[in-house]
Parts: C-alpha cells; sequence; structure tokens
C-alpha cells in the first residue's frame, strides 16, 4: 500500500532500528523490526502498488494510476487477486488513452476473473460493450450489455449503463 519510496524509508528506518536494537543486545525488538521490515518486504512482492494505483484509478486519476502502477516491476510475481486488479487497471488506463485494442486485450482477461465485487465486474461488461460499439460490433456490444443483467452495481454506474442500454436498445 505504499510506494517503492516509502517503503524504502521504512526499511531503512527499520534496519537503523533494529542495528540499535542488536547493539543494545535487546532481542524481542530486534526480532520484531526485522519481522516488520520482512513483512513489508513480502507485501511489495505480493501485492505491489496495485491498491494504490486502483485507489487514484477510482478517483478518475488516469495519470495517476498508470505511474504508480509503473512502480510494479514484475506483475505476474503478484498474487493471482493483484494481478486481475493490475490488468483491470491497465486496461481502463489503455481505454482512456484510446488504445482500444490493448484496452481490450487486458479487460478480456479480466473480464472471466474473480473480481471481488459486483460493480468492478459490470464496469468491465461496460467498458468492453464501450470498445465494441466503437468498433462498430453492435451484436457483441449488446451480448456484453446482457451478461451485466443481475448485478448488483453502485448508483454512480447506473447513469452510464442506462445511456449504453438506450443506444443499443436493449
Amino acid at each position: 500500500m505504499f510506494t517503492p519510496f516509502v517503503r524504502l524509508l521504512l526499511l531503512l528506518s527499520l534496519a537503523g532500528i533494529a542495528i540499535l536494537f542488536a547493539y543494545a543486545g535487546k532481542m524481542m525488538p530486534l526480532i520484531f523490526a526485522t519481522f516488520l521490515s520482512g513483512f513489508l518486504m513480502w507485501d511489495y512482492l505480493k501485492r505491489g502498488t496495485v491498491l494504490l494505483a486502483l485507489r487514484k484509478l477510482r478517483k478518475n486519476d488516469y495519470g495517476g494510476a498508470e505511474k504508480v502502477l509503473n512502480f510494479t516491476r514484475n506483475p505476474n510475481s503478484l498474487s493471482k487477486k493483484q494481478q486481475v486488479y493490475f490488468n483491470f487497471i491497465k486496461g481502463f488506463v489503455e481505454r482512456e488513452k484510446d488504445n482500444f485494442s490493448d484496452a481490450e486485450n487486458y479487460l478480456e482477461m479480466v473480464k472471466d476473473a474473480q473480481l471481488t465485487n459486483e460493480n468492478d465486474r459490470a464496469m468491465v461488461l461496460l467498458a468492453l460493450a464501450d470498445i465494441q460499439l466503437i468498433r462498430g460490433n453492435k451484436q457483441k456490444a449488446k451480448t456484453l450489455m446482457l451478461e451485466m443483467k443481475g448485478l448488483k452495481v453502485q448508483p454512480a454506474l447506473m447513469e452510464p449503463i442506462r445511456q449504453m442500454q438506450n443506444l443499443l436498445q436493449v
């Protein structure tokens, strides 16, 4: 949940604290500081900066989300759930940059994956339907909109869904 710079500062301060406790002969705080620094490293390897990028994406800060997401150097080492959200964010960032083929590739990977809530799944389906509509594939867009039926979505997403349904006459 921290940027790599903040993590580095925390790790350096924990290392300094551990050295002080080792010099003073205090084993319990030394073990605690070492455990905490190990947890910070594990957290970075398994979760990366995906949570920070997701927070920025939800605030419609696509540039900030991309910048924070680029701190994750090896997305394949992330946990499966974090890989799904990595692709989720990448898809929306590419869509915002009008790279529709890349956005579609990322979002197709996410569509069949297990997202934590139905609102995110509805966002993916709506974005894919929008891309299909832009490409002129109205039938595929209708199919994607029909997949969205029955999903629980937040009220903020209802208006774009209604607009797309009216446009597609679903």
